[in-house]
């Protein structure tokens, strides 16, 4: 996930939206992602069904949203990633695919969180035998290739 939603940031994969909150954080955490080009990472978006988990690793943890809606809006429509008080996660995409006549929109809810040790939390005791936080914060060469694997080859909870 890059950071920004224009034209070049979703060439490199999933844009975080400028001014939402960071997966994990209270609040509408908003990404797009191409449907059709670039790798096209939400290419199966329309296949997410309510109830299924949404699992996003980054740095600081894991963080498990179930989806709670998936709606179609206009491309001007961007009250989808207005700030709520809730966890909640939001995914844009073009929709049809291959069209961007309208948006499809997939939102969640954050029902668990695993936060890494580098996030100032308590970490798990699996966590912490089988890597130190200063890896994941990038500081004995571990890269984020090698620590997105990690976390997904750990069982969340």
């Amino acid at each position: 996930m890059v950071e920004g939603t224009n034209t070049p940031d979703l060439r490199k994969g999933p844009g975080h939206y400028v001014g939402t909150p960071l997966p994990g954080q209270a609040g509408n955490a908003a990404i797009a992602g191409h449907r059709t080009t670039y790798g096209h990472p939400f290419y199966n978006l329309d296949s997410v069904k309510i109830g299924d988990p949404i699992v996003l690793t980054t740095l600081q943890g894991i963080f498990v949203y179930d989806a709670t809606k998936s709606f179609v809006v206009s491309p001007s429509d961007s009250t989808v990633v207005d700030n709520v008080i809730a966890n909640q996660l939001t995914l844009t995409t073009c929709n049809p695919r291959f069209s961007a006549s309208t948006r499809l929109v997939v939102q969640a809810e954050l029902v668990h969180s695993q936060l890494f040790s580098n996030s100032g939390l308590p970490v798990p005791k699996h966590v912490k035998a089988d890597l130190k936080s200063e890896s994941l914060a990038g500081n004995s060469g571990v890269s984020l290739t090698d620590a997105l694997f990690w976390a997904s080859s750990r069982p969340l909870w």
